[in-house]
């Protein structure tokens, strides 16, 4: 922050109030699980665009040192970019050949009534209300997050968030309550899934909140502190407590691609953490500990998903893939527009053999994209994907903090997770999953800010102490 903000008492009060503001909504983000189209997001949309507006507001009168935009740059340039695509889908007087595919030559108004690029014109502005929404939590969050200890109560908050969710979806499995409608699920009645409608929705939502524990508990093995050996038994026990309570939701969930993938992830990035990360735990016998906790929990309280894993089938999944790849086909390049998917879906699925529901998601994040944005939306996202987890790895190898370096670590490991899930499913069409993952990604480029902070402080630190 500016020297004016921390020298004036009445300033710094009101930029943290700012901040507890943004921590409250964070909170108030994972408990909202309709529909993108529902009351309940319209009010939540209007928070977070008035707290945007008024922060914005604030920072016009103080003087602030603005952040360093060459580092961010091309990510909001991407964002921008997807949400201009999804305008043009909405605005450009482009007819689509899917009303003559269906219906041959009859001219059905009420599909495209103004011709327009879009099939769903009206789903396509929820699409666009959307995405602008996740550019403006990814700049809160990116200006709001400027020192360590903003990003320790960050971590905080979604440690509290997912155990919070963890016990509602415990509690109401072993109590046989049911915390959503009973008559909008699809199956698996007896699988964990708290306030999310599909099991596989709660089981990426922790992959996500499971950064934070990790990244706690790793910070502490790591740092050499002088505290009693009583002191930190205690508190690695307790945070390793809320690592296995996390993972007993993804294992009760039953969810196959939110184990694998974490799992996966987990394995991989600790094994290589000393030649790609430069990062030692310090600590040999934690991630024995972790690993024989984690196979206990899958073989005590995963007799479903062992059967399930037992089987690789995929189900409805592939059948539904291959309809959705020659609906892409026909309009590669555009894609039929935003929020499309459940209509084109219903178009050319015809008498195949699926269940008589509305698919209104391609059980794949890619595909989702692909159809209702064509090539160039998926290219725009991809890329999008890989500058964000690029810059993670590079800032977590160059980085001096041990704070930052175990943060961009856990994160690799978490978004990791959720894009390889993506790959058989669609947390990320889900609103509170989406909300957290621009959040969290948003922190990959906030914490080298903090970082560089820390650094000059530091430096500023030696060179008074030789005067």
């Amino acid at each position: 922050m500016n020297p004016m903000v921390n020298t004036n008492p009445k300033l710094k009060i009101i930029d943290q109030c700012f901040w507890c503001v943004f921590l409250v909504l964070v909170v108030g983000l994972s408990f909202v699980n309709t529909t993108p189209y529902s009351f309940q997001w319209l009010f939540v949309y209007a928070l977070i665009f008035s707290h945007a507006g008024f922060y914005c507001l604030f920072r016009s009168f103080v003087e602030i040192k603005p952040i360093d935009i060459k580092k961010t740059k091309p990510i909001f340039i991407l964002l921008f970019l997807i949400l201009i695509w999804q305008v043009m889908q909405l605005v450009l007087p482009v007819p689509s050949h899917f009303p003559q595919l269906i219906f041959s030559n009859t001219q059905i108004s009420w599909l495209a009534p103004f011709q327009t690029w879009s099939v769903t014109p009206e789903r396509t502005q929820w699409s666009i209300l959307t995405q602008f929404l996740m550019i403006v939590l990814f700049a809160l969050t990116l200006t709001l997050l400027n020192n360590r200890r903003r990003l320790k109560q960050l971590l905080f908050v979604f440690l509290l968030v997912g155990v919070v969710h963890a016990f509602l979806a415990i509690g109401a499995k072993y109590t046989g309550q049911f915390l959503v409608d009973k008559k909008s699920l699809d199956g698996h009645f007896n699988a964990a899934r708290g306030l999310f409608v599909n099991r596989n929705h709660l089981a990426a939502f922790t992959v996500l909140c499971f950064f934070s524990p990790l990244t706690i508990q790793l910070y502490r093995l790591a740092k050499k502190t002088s505290a009693s050996l009583f002191k930190e038994v205690f508190f690695s026990v307790i945070y390793l407590g809320f690592l296995l309570l996390l993972f007993l939701v993804i294992v009760l969930s039953e969810s196959r691609g939110a184990l694998l993938s974490l799992g996966l992830c987990l394995c991989f990035c600790f094994f290589v953490r000393k030649k790609i990360f430069f990062f030692d735990i310090g600590n040999n016998y934690f991630l024995p500990i972790m690993y024989f906790c984690f196979f206990g929990f899958i073989l005590f309280f995963g007799q479903e998903i062992l059967e399930r894993l037992s089987s690789l089938s995929l189900g409805e999944r592939t059948l539904q893939w291959q309809i959705t790849w020659q609906a892409i086909k026909h309009q590669w390049l555009a894609g039929y527009g935003a929020g499309s998917y459940e209509l084109v879906f219903q178009g050319f699925r015809n008498y195949a053999d699926l269940r008589l529901v509305i698919y209104d998601q391609a059980h794949n994040d890619y595909l989702h994209i692909f159809l209702e944005q064509g090539i160039i939306g998926l290219v725009l996202w991809l890329s999008f994907i890989v500058i964000s987890i690029s810059r993670a790895f590079k800032y977590c190898r160059n980085t001096n903090s041990l704070l930052l370096k175990t943060t961009l670590f856990s994160v690799i490991i978490s978004v990791s997770a959720i894009l390889i899930q993506s790959l058989v499913g669609y947390p990320l069409q889900i609103m509170a999953i989406r909300c957290y993952f621009f959040i969290i990604i948003a922190m990959i480029f906030a914490v080298p800010q903090i970082g560089m902070k820390t650094e000059s402080k530091n430096n500023k630190n030696k060179q008074s102490n030789y005067v």
